[in-house]
Formats: structure tokens, sequence, C-alpha cells
């Protein structure tokens, strides 16, 4: 029976999980790539590492849409976060011994291709614990938590990370999602396993056909959008993950705390960006788009403005 009260009980765990799994994953995501740029003094290395651990979700992310279709997405939630734990809590002993880069840059992936199949599930999942009256506001705030979390765990991490170990904070950080996984087993997301008589690369080849046509044929407008974001992602995106702790860490000498705070202003940037988009998105149609990206694209003029002087 469809539920009106949005702030049920499954919606309500389901949030708390999101903030405490992103926070976790928001923190580590920081301070690992900041603890090889302070090994190493590479920025080259840096980027690599970066790069690697922006494939997976290239790749695994259609795998994990098929998989929230087909698959209880509670317990895909619980098992993750649950396996996440415990790879953090490997690796943070795996660190203390040597071929540090290797190590961190193996665990970077592993976090992406988790996130790959974790997010998947946590959206779809929401139009089956809320009305559908409510489905748009439910899904503004889960965009809500997830850029508080990832305000919030940079301003934390830069400054938990000049005080205690990298080992200390992936320790934290498997708490952290055991705490998770631990609130999610008490989800209830009604689940009917589908019947096939397919095998499992036949569904997984009929389900990727059909996203396909749906693109291609159905909304052709959103394979525009793919491309768009895509040329965005590479640009834009390389630009902010490797240029700005470049500049804020090398180029400018500053501290991990500042840095974190640069991180955290542009997750408060986000918060904004997803509240004006929720109240101008129902005003401006797709065709007038362009506007957003020449006003994104101003936006970085103040950065090119502060290091075109001493």
């Amino acid at each position: 029976m469809e539920n009106k009260n949005l702030f049920n009980k499954n919606f309500v765990l389901v949030i708390l999980g999101q903030l405490i799994s992103i926070f976790a994953n928001s923190v580590l995501r920081f301070a690992l790539p900041l603890y090889i740029l302070d090994l190493t003094g590479s920025t080259a290395i840096f980027g690599i590492i970066l790069a690697a651990a922006a494939v997976p979700p290239i790749i695994f992310s259609p795998f994990g849409g098929i998989l929230a279709d087909r698959c209880n997405r509670r317990n895909i939630m619980v098992s993750l976060d649950f396996l996440t734990a415990i790879i953090i809590g490997v690796f943070a002993f795996l660190i203390m011994q040597e071929s540090t880069v290797i190590v961190i840059t193996i665990l970077m992936i592993l976090f992406a291709v988790i996130q790959a199949f974790y997010q998947p599930a946590v959206q779809a999942s929401i139009p089956v614990i809320v009305s559908k009256s409510n489905l748009e506001e439910a899904n503004g705030i889960v965009s809500l938590v997830n850029a508080i979390s990832s305000l919030m765990g940079p301003v934390v991490a830069g400054v938990l990370y000049s005080i205690f170990s990298i080992q200390y904070l992936m320790f934290a950080a498997v708490l952290l999602f055991m705490l998770a996984a631990v609130m999610e087993l008490f989800i209830y997301i009604n689940f009917e396993r589908e019947k096939s008589r397919q095998g499992i690369f036949k569904i997984i080849s009929s389900d990727l056909s059909l996203s396909l046509k749906f693109i291609r044929q159905d909304n052709p407008i959103m394979l525009k959008v793919m491309f768009i974001t895509a040329a965005m992602n590479l640009f834009l995106t390389s630009m902010i993950l490797v240029g700005l702790p470049a500049m804020i860490k090398v180029a400018l000498g500053l501290s991990s705390q500042l840095y974190g705070f640069a991180e955290a202003t542009m997750a408060a940037g986000m918060i904004v960006g997803a509240l004006a988009a929720g109240s101008l998105g129902k005003k401006v149609g797709a065709p007038d788009s362009y506007k957003f990206l020449a006003l994104a694209a101003f936006g970085l003029l103040p950065i090119a403005a502060v290091f075109s002087f001493n």
C-alpha cells in the first residue's frame, strides 16, 4: 500500500544511511588523494590516481542500474556498505606496508566500483518507499543530503587529516560504514523477483539494448544531454579534481584545512545550484539550457583572475 507520509520510517532510514555513508566516502575521497600528494609531491601521480578512479563508474554504472532493477535494493545497500567497511579495514593495514601509492590507487578504484552499484540502488529505492505525489520532493531531499555530506566531508577531513594519521581516518570510516549498514538493515523495500528463464548474460544484453533504444529513439534529447555532460566532466571536472588541489597545495603552498574549505565551498555551490535548478527547471526549457552553461563558464573567471597576479 502506498505510503502518503514523506518522512516514513523507510525513507528516514535511507536518508540517514546516505548521510553517514556519503560523509564517510567524502572524507576518504578527500584524504586519500591528498595523502598521496603530500607523500609524493607529484601532481602527475595524483592525477593518474583520480583518473583511474573515474573509469569504473563509466563501465559499471549501467550494470548497477540493471542490478538495482533485478535485486532487492535494501540488500544491495547493506551488502555494499558492509563490503566497503571490510575493504577499508584491510587496506588500512596494507597502507602501513610499502607500495602505498599502488595500494591507495586500488582502494580508490574499488571505491568507485562500489559507488557505481550503490547509487543506482538508492535512487531506484526512492519511488518504492514514497508516494508518487512526494517523489519530486523526496528526490530533492536525497540530493540535498548528498550535497550536505559532500560539504561537511572535506571540512572535517581537512581538520582531522592535519591532526591524525591517514590510518585513523580510515578506521573511523570503517565504523561509519558499519553504522550505515546496520541502519539499512531495518529498511523495508517491497521487492518481487521477476521470473525469467533467460541467462544472466542474456538479461544484461536485453536490458542494455532497451536502455540504448530508449536513449536513441524514445528520448533523443537525453543523448545530447549525455554528450554535453561528458564534455563538461572531461574538461571541467578534471580541472577541479586535479588542478584545484595542485594550485592550492603546491602552487600556493596552503594548508590541508584551507584546501578542505575550498572543497566545502564547491559543495555549498552544489546545494545552491540544486535549489536553483529545482525552482528554475520548470521555467527554463532544454533549448535555453545553454544560458546555464555560459554562466558556469563565466564562474571560472575569478579563479583565472586570482592566478594572473603574483
